[in-house]
């Protein structure tokens, strides 16, 4: 069921990125996890995850995701599409991107932690509910 467009693994940009101000951020990159059916519907849905604490994991209808933006919605927005291609599943340098991506968020949260003195025990913690799927 994969997209021509966009397949499982690859890394994604939502089209509110270009209005994050740290672009060094990963604010508004997911990666697709894969695509499921429904049972009864047979709808189609992307899975995909935030390359951001908390990590959360998301679906959304394939046509839904995959759709243009709404530019009389965004007239300002100069995406294409909802979600566009950020790296490729293909990418050698893939799973070092994402081992480095998870690394940095992990210790620029607990600096943030250390600074803040807040324990990373309790569930209320961005990094202890984070689990990023690789």
């Amino acid at each position: 069921m994969e997209s021509p467009r966009l397949q499982i693994g690859d890394i994604v940009r939502h089209f509110k990125r270009e209005w994050v101000k740290n672009q060094e951020s990963n604010e508004y990159l997911y990666k697709i996890i894969n695509f499921a059916i429904h049972s009864e519907t047979k709808e189609k849905y992307v899975v995909y995850q935030g390359l951001y604490a908390p990590f959360e994991v998301y679906i959304r209808p394939f046509d839904m995701f995959m759709s243009e933006v709404d530019h009389r919605k965004y007239p300002e927005a100069s995406q294409k599409y909802r979600f566009e291609k950020y790296l490729t599943a293909k990418a050698g340098n893939q799973k070092n991107f994402l081992y480095r991506l998870f690394l940095f968020r992990t210790i620029t949260d607990l600096k943030k932690a250390a600074l803040f003195e807040q324990p990373f025990t309790s569930d209320k913690s961005e990094l202890s509910r984070g689990v990023l799927i690789c």
